[in-house]
């Protein structure tokens, strides 16, 4: 995708974690990774819905005597307009849901890994 800061490189990086000591730590890891994952293409369609509903609000003249000439094709495209911001709020909003379970996750993940980075005494 266009613009993707992250190339994959998390899913190979954090590989090493399948192996014996640390496999308990993959699944709370891979679940974070996954999260942002989709948390991040979830944004790129918000955006690209925002730049839509933008479109449709820029048909409009919203000079009172153009808006008095074509009020049911302006009500139309205010009407779209706003329900395409409501998908795009409802979209935020479950995207913001989602990459709150990450702090449960991570929390987990780093009490996996705690004991193979503490520093001996």
């Amino acid at each position: 995708m266009a613009g993707r800061h992250d190339d994959g490189a998390a899913w190979s990086r954090e590989s090493v974690l399948i192996a014996d000591d640390t496999v308990d730590a993959v699944l709370p890891r891979y679940q974070t990774i996954a999260t942002n994952w989709m948390g991040s293409n979830e944004t790129v369609l918000i955006g690209r819905l925002l730049a839509l509903a933008n479109d449709c609000l820029g048909k409009i003249d919203f000079t009172p005597a153009a808006i008095r000439a074509n009020r049911k094709l302006y009500g139309n495209y205010l009407l779209t307009a706003a329900r395409i911001l409501e998908m795009a709020m409802r979209l935020q909003a479950k995207s913001g849901i989602d990459l709150s379970g990450n702090d449960a996750c991570w929390t987990e993940y780093r009490a996996q890994i705690a004991p193979l980075v503490a520093k001996p005494k």
